[in-house]
């Protein structure tokens, strides 16, 4: 917005804003030692987990609830996957 000339700096963005203006999703993150194949295969019955990053054939990214994203890593680090 600042860019755009709404707003002449970015503190008089921030300044405008009220609570409730904006909504960030409550989501975690975990790095993967897998393709984002191999991620995505995992997520089947996980409906609001994705593959975020798709970084390298070795390493991918998921995001998600804690909860689901949760029960993924678990099954990834099951099957030798290395996750943080």
């Amino acid at each position: 917005m600042v860019v755009a000339g709404i707003y002449p700096t970015i503190d008089e963005f921030v300044e405008s804003l009220r609570p409730g203006m904006v909504a960030v999703a409550d989501v975690v993150y975990a790095a993967l030692g897998c393709s984002a194949a191999k991620a995505q295969e995992a997520l089947a019955d996980k409906d609001q987990v994705v593959v975020s990053h798709d970084n390298c054939p070795h390493q991918s990214v998921i995001c998600g609830p804690a909860a689901q994203l949760t029960a993924v890593v678990e099954r990834l680090r099951s099957q030798g996957i290395l996750v943080q």
